[in-house]
């Protein structure tokens, strides 16, 4: 963890929590789209995906962590991701046996 404080503006925290605001309306409001199941999963998951990384960047402090602490967190996002491709590959061919 960095012991630096640096000065940043009030005005940012402002503008991330009405962008996460935005992207709440526009998940709530793309729910009621029809792009199939699939797609609605993955429109909802970009979308989730967008605000995470607001939250992580910005409220969590992650860009103010060295290098090597980004890495291992970017190490873990992509376990997790393997995980849900496999999930949703699994209950894809489920139809089929």
């Amino acid at each position: 963890m960095n012991t630096q404080r640096e000065n940043i503006s009030s005005r940012i925290p402002i503008i991330i929590f009405s962008l996460l605001i935005f992207l709440t309306i526009l998940t709530v409001l793309s729910s009621n789209l029809v792009l199939g199941d699939a797609g609605s999963v993955v429109l909802a998951m970009f979308i989730a995906s967008i605000k995470a990384s607001l939250v992580l960047t910005f409220f969590m402090h992650l860009n103010h962590e060295p290098l090597i602490f980004k890495l291992f967190l970017g190490v873990a996002f992509l376990t997790l991701l393997s995980i849900f491709i496999l999930t949703f590959s699994d209950y894809s061919f489920r139809g089929l046996a």
